[in-house]
């Protein structure tokens, strides 16, 4: 791909973002994919940055993880308003993609979450593939919670027992009461 083309398409992208936080409901699907696709490597490349110290020994986020966030957060806004787009579609396959990348960080917290509440089980794979990221282990233990989805006990008891952090640990323990009363 010629730099110019990169270019227009980082162009478009960006502004397909700045319509999506301002007039969401004229933004058709497939600029959203183009968005979720062409921005995070394009943050990633350019905002390396600390942009935030972490709190209480929590690891820094980056320039390109706020960024990945803030992007997520949109698209979130969107999906939640556009009920069409739910289950198997190009939108959601682009943020498992993103989700899959452990070159874009903490960035991709939200795009978990993002896949269990409008993807559902089509992504359940994506998802538990996140329990091996520790900047996405708690996340994906929310997430799974979320669709209720089994065959993850070991690896979610596994977590329980190595997790000093709160909120994972009850993340987990509520995954493995769902599972228990599910068989």
């Amino acid at each position: 791909m010629k730099a110019e083309d990169s270019g227009r398409w980082v162009e478009q992208a960006e502004a397909t973002l700045a319509q999506l936080r301002n007039a969401p409901e004229g933004v058709p699907p497939a600029g959203v994919e183009k968005c979720v696709r062409v921005l995070p490597a394009y943050y990633r490349d350019r905002h390396v940055g600390v942009e935030m110290p972490g709190v209480r020994g929590g690891a820094d986020w980056h320039g390109y993880e706020m960024r990945i966030w803030e992007l997520s957060e949109a698209v979130r806004k969107y999906l939640k308003a556009k009920r069409i787009v739910r289950g198997r579609c190009g939108v959601l396959d682009a943020i498992a993609d993103v989700v899959k990348e452990p070159r874009f960080g903490k960035g991709r917290q939200n795009f978990v979450l993002v896949l269990a509440a409008y993807g559902g089980l089509p992504y359940v794979s994506a998802i538990a593939g996140a329990l091996d990221d520790p900047d996405l282990i708690g996340h994906a233990v929310k997430a799974l919670v979320k669709l209720r989805a089994p065959g993850y006990s070991e690896q979610i008891k596994g977590i329980l027992e190595r997790s000093r952090t709160g909120w994972i640990r009850s993340a987990a323990r509520k995954y493995l009461e769902h599972v228990a009363k599910l068989l």
